[in-house]
């Protein structure tokens, strides 16, 4: 038996409209150019009538842009560059969970808390990818790239240290990164096509902030640590490798 705490809507609406152009600077080389603009309403809206301070609405609006270019320097070979911002806006559990004095323990209770920033990203990658025909039934394709995201007011979920283990809220901590880079290589030969792709992702916080872990064994006598620029983000796998194969026996 469990007496029901929460009862809620949780509704959101998002809107986009973009523009896009891509022209030619010569005969090999291209660019891109976009703006989106976004908007997101999440309304939550309480069901049990007995805590209205849960019913609100949270907008957020933003106009994304992103530039790219490509150069053709050989047939079939390509290099690649591009810059471009993105937009996350926080979920309604998220939004729902983020007053460090009523912590909420995940995933099912709903209080009435400050809203949260929507997370801004920026990605910077440069690539190159090309096709290779060594006979005419076959085809050997590559690509490399390198890239690098800054999230800024990423969001983080902070243990709060008091009754249960997944007691605590959700905050704004800054600024976290990902980089890395990525090689890929692809044949096909008749009805067989095989493909390897490698990626390394360094995924690190990079503004500091303080997180309750009484449990840690670098945990100060309070029961906490500082997150430190730098230091690596839990569960994001450094090194992912990825193979495939396809065989199509009739046409």
């Amino acid at each position: 038996p469990f007496v029901l705490d929460t009862d809620a809507d949780a509704t959101t609406r998002q809107y986009g409209v973009y523009a896009m152009d891509t022209f030619r600077a010569t005969e090999t080389i291209a660019a891109t150019v976009s703006m989106r603009y976004n908007y997101a309403s999440i309304a939550i809206s309480d069901r049990t009538g007995q805590t209205p301070a849960l019913n609100g609405t949270n907008t957020y609006r933003r106009l994304n842009p992103a530039v790219g270019a490509t150069w053709n320097v050989a047939d079939q070979s390509t290099l690649y560059a591009s810059w471009s911002q993105g937009m996350r806006v926080p979920t309604p559990m998220e939004l729902t969970c983020a007053d460090p004095n009523a912590p909420c323990t995940l995933p099912n209770i709903f209080v009435a808390d400050p809203p949260l920033l929507p997370v801004i990203g920026t990605t910077v990658e440069l690539g190159a990818r090309g096709l290779w025909t060594p006979q005419r039934d076959a085809r050997i394709g590559w690509s490399v790239a390198a890239f690098r995201t800054d999230l800024r007011d990423d969001i983080q979920f902070i243990a709060s240290g008091a009754g249960a283990a997944n007691s605590g809220y959700f905050q704004n901590v800054g600024r976290t990164r990902r980089e890395g880079f990525e090689l890929g290589l692809n044949g096909s030969t008749g009805s067989l096509t095989l493909a390897v792709a490698y990626s390394y992702t360094s995924a690190t916080f990079q503004t500091a902030f303080v997180e309750n872990s009484p449990n840690n064994s670098t945990s100060g006598a309070d029961g906490t640590i500082t997150v430190n620029p730098g230091d690596r983000i839990p569960g994001i796998p450094t090194q992912v490798l990825k193979l495939r194969a396809t065989w199509s026996p009739v046409p």
